[in-house]
């Protein structure tokens, strides 16, 4: 961003233009034009944009991801749940223990199947949802592992993360919670097709009973 702004460069430049600074090399960003709620196909409109590349898993990964899952006998559908870490809560105004896990038991109780809980080695929030009962991965897996295990799973609710861009990608159904000063972003970057017929949805921070009904028109959405 500082380079953008000591060189002047605008918030949509085309790839052209930019081919054209005086530079070796440039420093460019989508952050500030999707924090604007403008569509991520505008910005650079001049290259194509898309949504669902591939991700390429190495075989080890791809492997023990399979092994994983199979190990772990979870009742199907299998709900991908990331709440992210205690400080990223406090520094977000997100919400803590009680709040997720009221919320899980609301929706697993109307969706069935079981609660797989993901994250790095810091997502300590997520890893205490566990003492629900609810099975535990956070910190267990690479990142290839984790993509993999992304794409053998249901369904995806969590923190405004990595994790939930990543399963939007792999077109999966997709359900992320955003602070208020990022409600554009929320949807900015993400595929429209997927926003129109509901296959990545959001929600606000909120109380987890009106998020719950959110999250309840997501699943009938995708599972009906």
């Amino acid at each position: 961003m500082n380079f953008e702004q000591i060189h002047q460069i605008g918030f949509h430049p085309t790839w052209k233009e930019v081919g054209k600074l005086p530079f070796q090399e440039c420093l460019i960003e989508a952050n500030r034009h999707l924090e604007l709620g403008k569509p991520l196909k505008d910005w650079m409109p001049d290259l194509p944009t898309d949504y669902h590349y591939e991700i390429r898993v190495p075989q080890e990964d791809e492997d023990r991801a399979f092994a994983l899952l199979d190990g772990l006998k979870l009742p199907k559908p299998i709900w991908g749940i990331s709440a992210a870490s205690y400080r990223g809560s406090e520094a977000w105004k997100t919400w803590g223990y009680a709040e997720w896990s009221r919320f899980l038991k609301m929706f697993l109780a109307e969706a069935g199947g079981s609660i797989l809980l993901l994250g790095g080695f810091w997502d300590d929030l997520t890893a205490t949802l566990a003492d629900d009962g609810y099975e535990d991965i956070v910190g267990k897996t690479s990142i290839g592992t984790a993509v993999e295990i992304l794409n053998q799973i249901d369904g995806y609710i969590g923190f405004s993360s990595g994790l939930g861009v990543i399963m939007t990608v792999l077109n999966k159904p997709t359900f992320m919670l955003w602070p208020d000063h990022q409600v554009e972003l929320s949807t900015s970057w993400a595929d429209p097709d997927m926003l129109v017929c509901g296959k990545y949805a959001t929600s606000l921070w909120r109380d987890p009973v009106l998020v719950y009904k959110s999250a309840r028109r997501w699943l009938k959405a995708n599972y009906a």
